[in-house]
This record gives structure tokens, C-alpha cells and sequence, in this order.
């Protein structure tokens, strides 16, 4: 009998695919564990750090800023890093620049909070529940703008991390194929193909969440050009690693690329809620380098308009709602010009109840301001554009949802589609039902229907009592009950052709 050593036995089992499998084995379980552990410690528990923020308006020694954000710093119990500007158009600009997260403005005393959540969901909601307590204990109003909101279809900001992911994983992935698969392709033509396979994986990328699936809506030449740059250079990196470690480049292209890129890259976790490590290397990995040039494509996109936008609303802000009337009608101004919506624009505005005031009401409940504790008389309003109506940022505000008392208030609704196309012309039923689809469009945002109308005003041009049918029956189709209403005959409306108007307050119905 022959007994063989164990160097024999290790030699054997040297040369047989028994080791090079076992190895994979330990691989892939140590794969396993520091991939989900990379991702818990990333992103189950985001911690604020250090978030910068623009600061314009007062000096950097006023007593309502130093006050607002040292109680910001301790409500979040991190560090409010402050960046002067001179103006606001700077300041927006370095938030599309992603240098920063937020701007806060101090006109008179008054802060204003605006925040960006396609920069950084996570850090514009902790900033919106946080703002409002501080300044609520300051006795102070704070207003809070979303400038850069949600795509509709993205409503926790994922989409762009998901698109990233997918272009990182199928970027290396391919480039493995090709090693083994098409092992013989010189250095060159191995490179040309990777780039091919990563431009035909932007498109069909962008197709599958846009085109087909309506999550996004992204600029096309830039999304596509990011998507497929982030695949090429992950497919370069596994090629780099394949020329070093020959058949074990997956595991180093994996530790840097999924391991540490992906949930460092701010995607899911906005980098200022990363820990220290993550954040700062994360900006220089493909997977950060993608995700940060998706949100400056968006954006970018998003402000051409905005300097024109922000003078408006200043515009609107001094002369009132006869003033916004006015830049309507004027020639050369917003309206007409403004480009379709592309996202739902979302803020949260913390405002001061004046205690002289007369009392409130909770649908029907008279309530005493001084039985009201001082924390309370802060209410919170939702300003809300949502897809589907012709959006007017900054200009016009279509749904207001008061959540404390349960109620939503929509802005006159015409018969325009979203694009701002007059719908109907001269006839006053298809306007009628043009009106009653936006104004299912504004309920509906806030959770509610026509069934839920409290009250409706319906201003009319050139009234007529043979008109009240072809308004009020598509107004009344499909309901169960009739709100209060009042019915105003008008010479014009903001601009020609539109021949009817409807607001309306609803209750919020219980969920």
C-alpha cells in the first residue's frame, strides 16, 4: 500500500480546477459580506456631517442668522457649513455646480430656506423637517423653497442611482465577457468594442426609464453621454486589472467599484450624510463622478430659466395678484414662454400665525389662538405643481395643502394642457372639460376628488345663463354631491381665449 504525502496530495489538488473553484468559493462569501456591509455602513444610518450652504442677503453678523444657524447646527447636531455670495444667481449656480446644498437667504430678518432635493434628497428632507422647529423657536417665520425637485417619477431621488448602478455593473461585466469570449481581439479592438457596447448601453438605459417606463425625464445628449462614459471607463478599469491579475481582475474591479464606489457615490445617500472616508474619495470614482454629473445635467437644465423666474416672482411678490395678472398680459412676458413641466415641485413652508388674528377654524371647529401653544402656531403649507399641469415656477403655485386642518386649495385651473396649449378654442364645454381633467390632476396630488370640493368659484367670460349646463355638467359628472360654489361673469381673463376659470378648496379626505 502506498500512502502519499501531503505535499503530493496539495500538488494534486494544485493542478486540478478543484483550488482555483474553492477559491472563487471564499471569494465570492467575502464578496458577500463586504458588500452588504459596505453598503449597511454607507447607508443605514446617514449621519449629517458637514452640509455647505450659500448664504445671501444679510451680513454675516446679523442676530437672525447667527441665532437660525447655531439652532440648526444643534437640531441636526452637525456642522452648517456657510459660503457668502454676492448674489443669488451665484449662489444657484453653485448649487447646480453641486458645491452646495442649499441656499439660505436673510431679507430683513426673515430666513428663506431653498433646498434641492435632485442635488440631494436626503439632506433637502432633513433641512425641510428641521428648518421649521428652529425657527418656530425663534418666533420667527421661515420660508422653504424646493428649487430642484423631484422628478414625479423619482419620488425618493433612486432613479439616478439606479441608472448608475446599472451602467457600472454592465461596464465591467461586458468587459469580462469580452475577455473570455472574445479573447483573441487585439488591445485596440477589445477597447473599440467596450465603447460600442457602453454607447448601445446608455441609449438602452435611457429608453427602458424614460422612454418606456416614465421614471425620468433626462436631457438626452448629456444623460447619454454620462451613462455611456461611466460604462466605457468601468469596462477600461477591468481591462487595466485584467492585464494585472489576469482571471482574478474581477475581484479587485469589484472591491473598487461596487464595494466602495456605489454606495459612496451619493446617490442613495446625499454625500454630505456619508460618513467622512466615503464622501471624500466617493467624488472621485466613477460611480460619484456619474451620479454628480446627472444631477448637474438636470439641473443645468432645469435653471435657464430660472434668473428670469426668480424676478418674477420678486415682480409678484411687490404688486399682489393684480401684479401677477398684469405680467401675464404684458407683452414679452412670462406667459407663453415658460417651458412645459418636467418634475413636481414640492416645498415646505413653515408660516407665523399672528396671535391678533381671528380664530381659526379645523373644518368647522372654532378654535381660541390663546389656548394654542406657542409650537402649534406654526402651520405647515405643501406647495405642490404636479406632472401633467402647465407648470409656472416661481410665478404660480397650483395646489396648497394645509396638512393641520386637512384642507387644499388650487389656483384658478384654465384650459390649457400641459404644454400650455389653449384647449377647446371658442367652445365652452370642451374648455369646461378640459378644466375638470387639471382640476382632477391638482385634487388627486393632494389625495383628494371632486367629491371633496368644499368650494368652487367659476369666473366666466361674456356669461350667459344658457352656459351654466355646459359648464356645470362636466364639472358634476362622475360626483356624488355638489359643492358650494359661485359663479362670476367677467369681461376677459388673463389671456385671450381662455373663456373660463375654476378654483376650488377641498378637504383632505382620511386616509
Amino acid at each position: 500500500m502506498t500512502f502519499n504525502s501531503a505535499g503530493e496530495h496539495w500538488e494534486r489538488f494544485s493542478r486540478s480546477p478543484f483550488l482555483p473553484a474553492a477559491v472563487i468559493g471564499i471569494v465570492a462569501a467575502l464578496a458577500a459580506g463586504l458588500f452588504a456591509g459596505s453598503y449597511a455602513y454607507a447607508m443605514a444610518d446617514p449621519t449629517p456631517r458637514d452640509i455647505p450652504i450659500a448664504v445671501t442677503g444679510a451680513s454675516p453678523s446679523d442676530a437672525t442668522q447667527v441665532a437660525f444657524v447655531a439652532g440648526m447646527d444643534r437640531a441636526i447636531d452637525a456642522s452648517l457649513h456657510l459660503h457668502r455670495y454676492d448674489s443669488y444667481a451665484e449662489a444657484r449656480e453653485a448649487v447646480d455646480q453641486q458645491r452646495e446644498f442649499a441656499i439660505l437667504q436673510l431679507p430683513a430678518g426673515s430666513p428663506e430656506l431653498d433646498v434641492s432635493s435632485a442635488s440631494g434628497s436626503s439632506v433637502a428632507q432633513l433641512l425641510t423637517q428641521v428648518a421649521p422647529q428652529v425657527s418656530a423657536s425663534l418666533g420667527v417665520a421661515v420660508t422653504m423653497r424646493d428649487i430642484n425637485p423631484l422628478q414625479a417619477g423619482d419620488p425618493h431621488g433612486l432613479a439616478i442611482f439606479y441608472i448608475t448602478i446599472a451602467s457600472v455593473v454592465v461596464g465591467f461585466v461586458g468587459a469580462a465577457q469580452l475577455s473570455v469570449n472574445a479573447k483573441d481581439l487585439r488591445f485596440g479592438q477589445t477597447l473599440g468594442f467596450t465603447a460600442g457596447y457602453a454607447a448601445l448601453g446608455g441609449l438602452t438605459i435611457i429608453a427602458a426609464v424614460e422612454w418606456g417606463l416614465g421614471a425620468l425625464r433626462l436631457p438626452l445628449a448629456e444623460s447619454w453621454l454620462i451613462l455611456s462614459l461611466t460604462m466605457f471607463t468601468c469596462g477600461a478599469v477591468f481591462h487595466m486589472f485584467n492585464s494585472l491579475f489576469g482571471r482574478w481582475a474581477l475581484a479587485p474591479t469589484w472591491i473598487l467599484l461596487v464595494m466602495l464606489g456605489n454606495p459612496s457615490s451619493g446617490g442613495a445617500v446625499s454625500w454630505p450624510l456619508l460618513p467622512s472616508l466615503l464622501s471624500t474619495v466617493g467624488q472621485w470614482l466613477p460611480p460619484g463622478a456619474a451620479v454628480n454629473a446627472q444631477h448637474t445635467a438636470r439641473t443645468r437644465t432645469r435653471s435657464r430659466s430660472w434668473s428670469f423666474l426668480h424676478g418674477q416672482r420678486s415682480h409678484v411678490r411687490s404688486s399682489g395678484f393684480a401684479g401677477e395678472r398684469d405680467a401675464f398680459r404684458a407683452p414679452g412676458s412670462a406667459f407663453g414662454r415658460i417651458p412645459p413641466p418636467y418634475q413636481v415641485a414640492v416645498a415646505y413652508i413653515s408660516i407665523r400665525r399672528p396671535s391678533h388674528q381671528s380664530a381659526p377654524t379645523t373644518l368647522g371647529r372654532a378654535i381660541d389662538p390663546r389656548s394654542i401653544p406657542a409650537k402649534e402656531k406654526y402651520m405647515t403649507l405643501v406647495d405642490a405643481n404636479p406632472d401633467g399641469l402647465h407648470a409656472l415656477p416661481g410665478v404660480v403655485t397650483h395646489v396648497v395643502t394645509l396638512p393641520d386642518l386637512g384642507l387644499v386649495y388650487t389656483s384658478g385651473q384654465v384650459a390649457w394642457d400641459r404644454d400650455g396649449n389653449l384647449v377647446g378654442g371658442p367652445d365652452y364645454a370642451k374648455q369646461a372639460e378640459q378644466i375638470v381633467r387639471n382640476l382632477d390632476i391638482a385634487l388627486a396630488s393632494a389625495g383628494a376628488t371632486r367629491d371633496d370640493l368644499i368650494k368652487q368659484t367659476i369666473f366666466v367670460v361674456d356669461y350667459r345663463p344658457e352656459l351654466v349646463p355646459l359648464i356645470m355638467g362636466p364639472l358634476h359628472a362622475g360626483v356624488r354631491r355638489c359643492a358650494a360654489s359661485s359663479l362670476v361673469g367677467v369681461q376677459t381673463l388673463f389671456a385671450p381665449g381662455f373663456l373660463i376659470e375654476i378654483e376650488a378648496v377641498a378637504r383632505i379626505p382620511a386616509a
